[in-house]
Formats: C-alpha cells, structure tokens, sequence
C-alpha cells in the first residue's frame, strides 16, 4: 500500500480507527474520540503544530478514544500498519509515544493499537513496550520526517486477547 503521501498516511490512520470502532461496538464497550482533530478547530491546531512546549504536545497528541470496557477504563491511541508484513517492528510517533507515556505516568491507562496488514488489530499497554530508535534517520526517508519510535511485534497481542 502506498504510504508516501500525507494524505494517504491520515486516510490509513482513519481506516484503522474505523476498525477498532467497529472492535467496539461488537464487544459492547463504550467509547468516545478524545484525539485533537474532533475537538480543536483546524486554524487552531495548524498554528499549535509548530509550538514546541510540552503542554501543547500534550494536546495535539493526546490519545484518540475514551474507552469504557466491562468496569475497566483507559485511553486508546490507534495506529495504522498498512506495510508492516515484511518488517518485524511498527512504528509510532514520538510525540505520540512521549504523550501517552506522561499520560501513564500520571496513573492513566493507555493502550497502544495498531491495524496491521490483513486488517487485524493487534495491541499492548504502553509501559509493557520497549521503544526503540530506528537505525535510519526519519530525515532520510519519503514519510512525515517526524521522529519516530520503532516498537517490536513480538511484544503486542491480538487485541482480542489483551482485553
């Protein structure tokens, strides 16, 4: 699947939050969206992205859902892996990473999901995954040029199992 553009990287995104949407609704959890782009007004948002301060981080990569599941609560933030069949790690923003670290830190749950290739949802709680920096500079490639962390698949289970 091609990846190289924004545009296809946010369409990507989308479809994989629609996927764990549906994961919802089948299991009857509760859920709403929590991430900045149903919240913050777009003008909003494009003059924040360029703040570097760590409380306007925390805004703008705040997790994408609330969920409420059998008397358990936590934050979900979602993933998509559209190419990730060859490649034995996946990859998550930095910021993003950093956010919901924090967020953990703070006593909050945050689960990290990610639809892989072949539309499966596979997942972990962020203090049971172990980042790592990529060999290869974000600098040097076609995607966002944003700092990235890799995270290992052998460390997420189906999201069916996790929960």
């Amino acid at each position: 699947m091609d990846t190289d553009t924004f545009d296809k990287r946010i369409l990507y995104g989308k479809v994989a939050e629609q996927a764990f949407v549906s994961w919802l609704i089948q299991n009857n959890y509760f859920y709403f969206r929590t991430g900045q782009e149903f919240w913050m007004p777009k003008w909003v948002h494009e003059k924040l992205r360029f703040v570097f301060d760590d409380g306007i981080k925390m805004i703008c990569h705040f997790p994408d859902f609330a969920v409420y599941a059998k008397g358990n609560q936590f934050l979900a933030q979602v993933k998509a892996a559209p190419n990730s069949k060859d490649y034995p790690t996946l990859t998550i923003e930095k910021n993003s990473f950093d956010c919901s670290m924090n967020l953990f830190k703070l006593k909050l749950p945050v689960m990290l999901i990610w639809q892989v290739e072949g539309g499966e949802l596979f997942a972990q709680w962020i203090d049971k995954v172990n980042p790592e920096t990529p060999a290869i500079d974000r600098t040097e490639t076609k995607g966002s040029h944003t700092p990235q962390y890799n995270i290992r698949k052998h460390e997420l289970v189906k999201l069916d199992e996790i929960l």
